[in-house]
């Protein structure tokens, strides 16, 4: 197994333990670089959003944004449909499905595709950027509802 490959299956497991484990530490911090970059995709989705077609985040950001959907979700699976290695351009592309249950009983299926660009520190394949296309139809829904859902978990835990 390539370094680049070894990176992408520790990725893919953060990924999918996540969400279960309301804990972002184990793997993640050790596989990317100091200055990754996570790009959101497509831009359509994004200005949906009302956010900035060309939005990045860090990957603190990232992780902390995870963090803050984690009191609404109850459990979650994930299924890796592909992946891809390009050794030689220092590149992986993987397609996975998120199906996520919240603690509210809804559930949702977010599909991703993957582009992870690889830079070579202390010897090991690190990850220095992430661009995810997220399934728009799925996503645009789960994030306002598990973004109220949280603040409203967590308001309600602040007053007891």
């Amino acid at each position: 197994m390539s370094s680049i490959e070894a990176t992408v299956q520790s990725l893919l497991e953060f990924l999918s333990s996540a969400y279960n484990t309301h804990d972002v530490s184990p793997v993640y911090p050790g596989i990317v670089t100091s200055d990754c970059a996570i790009q959101l995709v497509p831009a359509a989705f994004l200005k949906r959003a009302g956010l900035p077609p060309n939005m990045s985040m860090t990957h603190e950001q990232w992780t902390g944004h995870i963090l803050k959907q984690c009191p609404a979700i109850a459990s979650s699976t994930m299924e890796t449909f592909d992946t891809i290695i390009d050794n030689p351009n220092k590149k992986a592309v993987v397609h996975i499905r998120l199906d996520v249950v919240l603690v509210d009983k809804r559930d949702f299926s977010l599909e991703y595709i993957i582009i992870l660009h690889f830079r070579e520190e202390n010897g090991e394949a690190r990850i220095n950027k992430i661009v995810e296309f997220v399934d728009g139809e799925a996503a645009g829904p789960f994030q306002g509802i598990v973004g109220k859902l949280a603040a409203k978990l967590e308001a309600e835990k602040g007053g007891k």
